[in-house]
């Protein structure tokens, strides 16, 4: 069973110059990755109609579905409803709940409604509408030729509730999606090809069907495997099985078969025992405190000197 392909698009200049880093990429890929759809392709590209436009036309028949994240503010620059309008070759429209619901927020604010916040209620006239509570910006979604493309806000928070209440609705109801089940290992203390080497029996005996991936990041490794739900009878008790000879392998080295990171281990570990743990750091900056108190209840197991 092959996986439903997409590809995300952010625009942007402010994400090619380095002004602003790109969390909405990520953000998507798991949420789609979650409900069982592939990330085929991550593009940036800039504020220009005919890169736009071109990106979009380069991603036909590449994969079920686009999605893409910026330029739908008020300013001159936000041009990508114009350019979603000339690939598709239709005029704009305007969408009624949305025009309402942005000059109540004007006038709740007491501001001024000025024609270009009026005009972020003008769509293309092609696009199905996805309602935006919690800005003035609407996500708007497109079928074109058997491609979904989907169109939303680049504020992170905004474009996260569309994904999840508005943007993966409507995908389940759309595709017949498989689940992706995911088995991981969490280890430290060595580098992944080390951790490769020990493993290389193992990995060697996975079928087709199931995927091991090693994800490195500063002081850790982690390893996923992963597997489509579907392709085989019994792939539950397999990616069990494999999940354990890795863990029992490299069982000096690991410390969790879940998604948790260090610091949150630490943090669960210290609760779950009752007890506490004071840093006093200098050349790290606090760097050791910021990882645990990102957590909640922290104030029970850190204290910062």
């Amino acid at each position: 069973m092959n996986p439903i392909k997409a590809i995300i698009i952010t625009i942007g200049d402010e994400l090619l110059n380095g002004q602003t880093i790109d969390t909405n990429s990520a953000f998507i890929a798991r949420a789609f990755n979650n409900i069982g759809i592939s990330i085929l392709e991550r593009i940036a590209i800039s504020d220009d109609a005919n890169h736009i436009v071109q990106t979009l036309v380069q991603c036909k028949g590449k994969a079920s579905i686009v999605i893409t994240t910026g330029g739908l503010g008020p300013t001159k620059d936000d041009i990508t409803k114009k350019t979603l309008a000339q690939f598709f070759d239709v005029g704009m429209k305007r969408d009624e709940q949305t025009h309402a619901h942005v000059k109540a927020i004007f006038e709740k604010r007491n501001r001024p409604f000025l024609k270009v916040n009026e005009e972020q209620a003008d769509v293309p006239e092609n696009c199905l509408v996805l309602f935006n509570d919690m800005g003035t910006a609407p996500g708007m979604h497109f079928v074109e030729e058997n491609m979904h493309y989907f169109s939303l806000p680049g504020v992170p928070f905004e474009m996260k509730y569309l994904v999840e209440q508005r943007v993966v609705p409507v995908l389940q109801a759309a595709f017949h999606l498989p689940r992706i089940i995911h088995k991981h290992i969490q280890t430290v203390g060595l580098g992944e090809s080390f951790l490769a080497d020990k493993i290389e029996d193992i990995e060697g005996e996975l079928p087709a069907y199931i995927k091991l991936a090693y994800l490195p990041s500063f002081g850790k490794v982690h390893l996923r495997l992963t597997g489509l739900e579907g392709s085989s009878e019994n792939l539950q008790v397999e990616m069990q099985a494999f999940q354990n000879r890795i863990a029992a392998r490299l069982e000096e080295y690991v410390y969790a078969l879940d998604e948790r990171d260090l610091h949150q281990y630490m943090h669960d570990l210290l609760t779950e025992r009752k007890l506490q743990i004071v840093s006093a750091e200098s050349c790290t900056g606090g760097y050791v405190a910021h990882l645990l108190t990102k957590n909640p209840g922290v104030r029970n197991t850190c204290t910062a000197v």
